[in-house]
């Protein structure tokens, strides 16, 4: 349960941090400064333009998803 507390305060930031970005102007949070998945997300969130609105939940579920997808691809070449 640790863990995950864990894991979900630091998604929880990352998510934070992408918004303080958004609110004061800068355009990008992508390694290249271009938009990221969660620059995405957090859009389409804001827009309402989906029929299911999107949570705060939805992205870190993604987010980790998107993490553990990357760390099995990885673990192959060790």
């Amino acid at each position: 349960m640790k863990l995950h507390k864990n894991v979900d305060a630091i998604v929880e930031d990352v998510i934070n941090k992408h918004k303080k970005n958004i609110a004061s102007g800068k355009k990008g949070n992508g390694a290249f400064g271009g938009e990221d998945l969660v620059d995405v997300l957090l859009r389409l969130m804001e827009s309402g333009e989906l029929k299911i609105p999107i949570t705060n939940d939805n992205i870190k579920a993604i987010m980790i998803v998107s993490i553990l997808k990357l760390i099995g691809k990885i673990s192959k070449y060790f």
